[in-house]
């Protein structure tokens, strides 16, 4: 097929093979030379399609232009057919590909909740080592002795009731760092540390009157189960000592310190 037939045909409408050959013939025809390091190959090329396209004092697209086009986006489409996965139907010709890399997600650790786990489980993997060491005396225990107080703390946390249970779990796990501190046991904790002699009443007064503190209060309803569950709580860790109706804090209790080191 020579020039004059390629060019009836439009470029968009010939194959790549015709359209380096319509191209290789307009090569033959440039006949003016520069001399050699004056002006790049591309440079050369570059005037010769400004000439070309000078038409009546109007640039208009020529037939090299238009094939120097058709040839490069005839390319780009194979380049991209190529490379595009079997999913990607909908890529267009000149349409940019990236790939979009995502970091993977670190796998949660599953919850830790009585239901899939054993209190003794989550007491093993949330609390601190020594948490069944309750007062100072503890810390001169022998070695099977303190194997004897840590099955003794571990049957009564598992006698206890579910809310003081879980109170339990919470303060344990807050003390190692594993938890945030439930809002009822930490404000509870502070008003203990006052170090008053204080009643289950003084605790539900306190729970109900707590805007003065710039604290949320509660009503009775809420106030009365939490502050009987807190005081058995710190009864049964030895963080309070019980005389009939009173609770007093217990300043051998090494849960106490570790309140009060935190709250210095």
């Amino acid at each position: 097929m020579n020039q004059q037939e390629n060019v009836s045909r439009s470029p968009e409408e010939m194959s790549v093979d015709e359209l380096e050959a319509l191209m290789a013939s307009f090569d033959d025809e440039i006949v003016e030379t520069v001399p050699e390091n004056d002006i790049a190959d591309a440079d050369v090329l570059a005037i010769k399609s400004i000439e070309d396209e000078v038409i009546t004092g109007e640039v208009e697209e020529s037939i090299l232009a238009k094939a120097m086009k058709a040839i490069a986006s005839k390319e780009i489409s194979d380049e991209i057919y190529e490379n595009q996965t079997s999913g990607d139907d909908h890529l267009e010709v000149g349409e940019k590909v990236k790939a979009k890399v995502k970091a993977p997600k670190a796998a949660k650790e599953p919850r830790m909740t009585k239901f899939t786990h054993s209190v003794e489980e989550i007491v093993n993997v949330k609390a601190k080592p020594d948490f069944y060491l309750l007062e100072m005396s503890d810390l001169k225990l022998d070695e099977q002795g303190q194997k004897d107080k840590h099955k003794a703390v571990m049957t009564m946390i598992n006698a206890m009731n579910v809310k003081t249970k879980a109170k339990c779990l919470n303060l344990l796990s807050a003390l190692n760092g594993a938890a945030k501190l439930s809002t009822f046991i930490d404000s509870g904790v502070r008003y203990i540390l006052s170090g008053d002699a204080i009643s289950n009443a003084d605790m539900i007064d306190y729970f109900m009157h707590q805007k003065r503190n710039k604290v949320k209060s509660y009503g009775k309803s809420t106030a009365t189960p939490q502050a009987t569950n807190l005081l058995k709580l710190f009864t049964e860790l030895k963080m309070l000592n019980k005389s009939g109706a009173t609770y007093e804090i217990n300043n051998d209790s090494l849960l106490v310190a570790s309140f009060k080191s935190t709250s210095a």
